[in-house]
């Protein structure tokens, strides 16, 4: 991110060169979009859908033709979307990271999913990587139950009740090579050790049943999960930590490559947990799916919230309104 006054400096160098070159110029920021353009070209989910004059364009308009179509509420399981506990699993008192975000406050209430908005760089993925242990927090307050803690790594976040469902799954979250039974016993073997050694028939037993409960389709459980399609890895990932006991799961880009299908799939699986009390963050590929998933939304630019709101069924918030809090 460049201060107001190396982006003046690198306007003006590209004006200057304007008499004998040709430039593309991508950004988030469309105010920057409509200063230094001729003309704008608009995409959305790979299409070009506007070919205009920047000159008389307005960030509104720009706005508008991004989103493009409006919610539907039965995609995204909205009816099944109820009111979240009253109690408090997850608090940031003015949380900030060197260089990623600053003064960022929030709670998060059991059964409750709260979706982080924002664009590359805005500060939300590092957040989340914070509360799954990857990136400790340098100021402010993290609490969990109203005990503050420092998450150093991972294992810490997980012993916490902490479950990380990240958007490179076949990188981060399963062991490829292994066979379903194993990925989903992955995060709570020692609860299977007997005398030092894993009780497998305890394992089979607890794998049989999240394959059955989230329907995971699967030759058997000896399947390695290499060879599952995206959407049943990601059930295999869900599994593993709710197999766990976790109360809390982020959810970093949870359908990123999967098909309408497992994307409906998974959509029933986050409302399920919520209805059992487990609390989830989301942060998603599209503002689409956030608005239709979340209790409530937090919309970050350049490390910092700058809007919040409520998603109430039937009262969700429009994506042009989110939108301009963003870029």
């Amino acid at each position: 991110m460049l201060e107001r006054q190396d982006i003046e400096i690198l306007f003006a160098r590209v004006r200057a060169l304007k008499a004998r070159a040709s430039f593309i110029f991508v950004s988030h920021r469309l105010d920057e979009v409509l200063e230094l353009s001729d003309r704008i070209y608009v995409m959305k989910d790979g299409a070009v859908v506007a070919d205009l004059a920047a000159a008389g364009a307005e960030v509104s308009q720009l706005h508008h033709l991004m989103v493009g179509r409006g919610l539907q509420a039965e995609y995204y399981r909205e009816p099944l979307q109820r009111p979240h506990g009253d109690q408090v699993v997850l608090e940031l008192d003015h949380l900030g990271l060197t260089g990623a975000y600053e003064d960022v406050s929030c709670q998060l209430h059991a059964g409750e999913i709260l979706g982080i908005a924002g664009v590359i760089g805005s500060g939300r993925e590092e957040l989340t990587r914070t509360l799954a242990g990857f990136a400790p927090h340098e100021r402010g307050r993290l609490l969990i139950d109203g005990r503050e803690v420092r998450l150093a790594s991972p294992a810490e976040a997980v012993d916490l009740g902490l479950g990380y469902v990240p958007r490179e799954r076949r990188v981060e979250g399963l062991v490829l090579f292994l066979p379903v039974a194993a990925n989903i016993t992955l995060a709570d073997l020692a609860s299977l050790v007997r005398h030092g050694l894993i009780d497998s028939a305890a394992e089979r037993r607890l794998a049989e049943s999240w394959v059955e409960r989230l329907r995971v389709r699967t030759p058997g459980i000896d399947t390695l999960c290499l060879n599952l399609s995206g959407g049943n890895q990601q059930k295999v990932v869900l599994a593993k930590w709710l197999n766990a006991k976790a109360r809390i799961l982020i959810l970093d880009h949870p359908t990123r490559g999967l098909d309408v299908g497992a994307k409906e799939e998974v959509y029933e699986l986050v409302r399920a947990v919520t209805a059992d009390g487990i609390a989830v963050i989301l942060t998603s590929d599209t503002l689409e799916e956030t608005i239709g998933l979340s209790h409530h939304i937090l919309v970050m630019r350049d490390g910092h919230v700058t809007h919040r709101c409520a998603a109430l069924p039937g009262h969700k918030p429009q994506q042009v309104d989110l939108i301009r809090h963003m870029v």
